[in-house]
Parts: C-alpha cells; structure tokens; sequence
C-alpha cells in the first residue's frame, strides 16, 4: 500500500511538472508568435512614415539649416499624429552624415508631446543602440532591435531607404512590448 502511494505522488507530481513545462512552452510560443506579429506591423507602419513627410523631404535635409523650425514642426506634428493613429511609441528618421547620424523627424504619443522636449531637426547627432545596428544601416538592411530602459521595453525597426535624388535616409518605429506582456499574462 505505502509503495503504491509513493507511485501514485511520484506520478501526481510527473503530470504537475508535465504540465508546467507544456504551459511554460505555450506562453514562449505565444510570445515569440506575438513579436513576430508585431515586427510585421512594424515593417507595415514604416511605409506611412515616409508618406506624412513632403516627398522632397530627404532631397532637402541635407545639413543643419536646410530644413526651417515652421517645417520641422509641421513635420513633427504629422508624425506624432501618425503614432496616435497607429499606436507606435515614435516614428522617426534618420539621416547620416559625415560618420554621424541625425534626426531628421520625430513624432511621438500625446503622452510625451510638450514643446520644451521634442527632438527637434539635426538637434544633435544620436547614440545608435548597437555597433552592429549601425553596421546594419549603412549595408541596407531592415533591422529589429528589441531594448529595455526605465521606460519600459521597445521593438525597433529601423529601414534604410533613398530618397528620390538618391539621399540616404533611414525610417524608423519603435513599438512598446508592455501592450504584449500584459496580453500573455490575461492567457
């Protein structure tokens, strides 16, 4: 009778184990399935950043002083609206130059839209996240990144694309993975 408990508790603990690891297995996949939805609607969201600017936009921002504070806000208000509507947490581009990388747009969610704190056009060259991210950029490729900071954790993309008179220029979106976190832990 005592071995056949201790087969019966050995079992019983088994299946618990069993079912923790199916568990832990299908939230991981549900995850990974839900980034790579994500990253699709990223790389879907980056055609319109480009289409809320002038179409000459990249022709132009070329320096420091091409592009005029009443266009830069124009800019970054048609591009903070393009974030509300598609619920990034900024839309972006970027220019390089002499070595350097610049913004050349931003827009951001209403959350973070005060005057005073907009980065504003070639403010100041930026820290790219990574080496191999800036490597990235300049052979033309579409890049993910995904980064935590105090704010929370972001996907990226970043898709180098040229402009009609052949300008470098890269469109970027970041997407918050709070929205992700939370659904997995309504599963």
């Amino acid at each position: 009778m005592l071995r056949q408990n201790k087969f019966s508790l050995w079992l019983f603990l088994l299946m618990v184990l069993a079912s923790g690891f199916c568990l832990y297995q299908s939230l991981k996949l549900t995850r990974a399935e839900l980034v790579k939805e994500t990253e699709a609607r990223l790389l879907v969201s980056i055609s319109g950043i480009k289409l809320a600017l002038a179409d000459d936009f990249h022709d132009r921002a070329l320096n420091q002083t091409s592009i005029s504070e009443k266009e830069d806000q124009h800019n970054i208000e048609k591009l903070s609206q393009y974030v509300q509507q598609t619920r990034l947490e900024y839309a972006f581009t970027i220019i390089p130059k002499n070595g350097d990388f610049h913004y050349t747009a931003v827009g951001v969610p209403s959350y973070l839209y005060t005057k005073d704190d907009l980065i504003r056009y070639f403010q100041k060259p930026i820290n790219l996240p990574t080496a191999l991210l800036k490597t990235a950029l300049l052979q033309d490729k579409t890049v993910y990144h995904t980064y935590n900071d105090q704010y929370g954790t972001f996907i990226s993309i970043y898709r180098p694309d040229v402009s009609l008179t052949g300008q470098r220029f890269t469109a970027g979106a970041e997407f918050n993975l709070m929205h992700i976190n939370q659904h997995i832990k309504k599963l």
